[in-house]
C-alpha cells in the first residue's frame, strides 16, 4: 500500500468518525434536553418502552380514575406514558388558565373513538379552522343558552324525587344506573326537544348500549395495538356476553 492509499484511507476514517460522532452528539443531546424537561415534572416514568403506563391506566380501569389516582399521588400537574407519547397532565383550573392560548390538540386519546368521530369533526380540526369552528359551536353552549335547560333538569330530577319516595323501607336502589338514566333522559329532550322515553323499557336499552359502547371506545384507548379499524360488532359481544338481555 503505497503512502498515498493509506493517506486517502486514513482521511475517510477520520470523516467517517467526525460524522459518527456529531450524529451521536446532537442524539444524545435531544434526548438530555428531553430527560431533563421531563424529570421537572413529578409523576411516573415509563414501565415499557413501548407501552410506556398504560398497564397503570388499564390498572384503574379508566383514563378518569387513573388520572385521578396520578395527581392525588403527584399533585395538580403530573406526567405520565401513553404508549410512547410524554404526557403532562393539568388538573387546576388556576394553571389552565395561564395555558388558554393553547389550542391545537394531538389526535392521540381520539384515535380510538374514529369509528364514531370522523376526521373532518371538530374534535380533530386544529389551526384556525378548528378556532372558526369553535367561536361557532361554543355560542350554543354559553351560560344564558345553558340556563334556558334547567327547567328540564329540575322537571325530572323532581320526577325522580317522587319516584324513590314512593319505595317502600328497604328497598335497594342502584343509584348509579338510575343516575346514568336520568342524565341520558334530559341530554335526549334538551338536544331533540321530546321527551323519547315514555317506554322506561327504552330508555333502559339506550343506557345499555351507551355503557357498551364506552367500554369498548375504553378498550381501545387502553389498547395501542388495538386501533381504532377493529369493528364496534367486539363491544357489543362483550356486551351480549355479560348481559341476560339482547343488546340494542
Amino acid at each position: 500500500m503505497t503512502d498515498y492509499t493509506f493517506t486517502i484511507i486514513a482521511g475517510l476514517v477520520v470523516i467517517l468518525l467526525a460524522l459518527v460522532s456529531l450524529y451521536w452528539s446532537n442524539y444524545k443531546s435531544r434526548q438530555t434536553s428531553t430527560v431533563q424537561g421531563s424529570e421537572k415534572i413529578p409523576g411516573l416514568k415509563p414501565k415499557h418502552p413501548k407501552q410506556g403506563n398504560l398497564d397503570d391506566v388499564k390498572a384503574h380501569r379508566s383514563m378518569q380514575e387513573f388520572l385521578v389516582w396520578l395527581h392525588q399521588e403527584f399533585g395538580p400537574v403530573a406526567k405520565f406514558w401513553y404508549g410512547e407519547q410524554f404526557v403532562v397532565s393539568v388538573a387546576s383550573p388556576e394553571l389552565l388558565k395561564q395555558h388558554g392560548n393553547l389550542f391545537d390538540r394531538p389526535d392521540l386519546f381520539l384515535k380510538s373513538a374514529e369509528a364514531i368521530l370522523e376526521p373532518q369533526s371538530v374534535q380533530f380540526t386544529n389551526g384556525e379552522e378548528g378556532r372558526r369552528r369553535r367561536r361557532i359551536y361554543d355560542k350554543c353552549y354559553s351560560h344564558a343558552i345553558v340556563m334556558d335547560f334547567l327547567p328540564t333538569v329540575q322537571q325530572h330530577c323532581e320526577e325522580l324525587i317522587e319516584r324513590w319516595a314512593g319505595y317502600p323501607p328497604g328497598q335497594h336502589i342502584d343509584c348509579s344506573e338510575e343516575g346514568q338514566e336520568i342524565i341520558v333522559k334530559i341530554a335526549a329532550e334538551n338536544a331533540i326537544g321530546a321527551d323519547f322515553f315514555q317506554d322506561e323499557q327504552h330508555l333502559k336499552e339506550l343506557v345499555r348500549a351507551l355503557k357498551t359502547a364506552d367500554k369498548d371506545l375504553t378498550d381501545r384507548l387502553l389498547d395501542s395495538q388495538r386501533g381504532s379499524s377493529v369493528e364496534f360488532e367486539n363491544g357489543t359481544y362483550w356486551h351480549s356476553q355479560r348481559n341476560t338481555s339482547s343488546p340494542l
